[in-house]
């Protein structure tokens, strides 16, 4: 995410989009075993890019380099 974020990013673990200006990363967990990662690259609360992580649940912070 180098590079498309301008700022640090901030996780937000399952809690929705602030939409206070600031870039924010979630997580959420579906019913088939794999975490979608939405990430707010401008701060406007709205996502701006999905990545499917397939087969792994449970992501902290601690499995992104922010």
């Amino acid at each position: 995410l180098e590079g498309i974020v301008v700022d640090e990013l901030i996780f937000l673990g399952s809690a929705s989009f602030a939409g206070g200006g600031d870039a924010e990363l979630r997580v959420r967990e579906n019913s088939n075993g794999h975490s979608i990662v939405y990430v707010d690259t401008d701060g406007d609360g709205s996502g701006d890019m999905r990545i499917l992580v397939s087969n792994h649940l449970g992501m902290s912070v601690s499995d992104f380099v922010l």
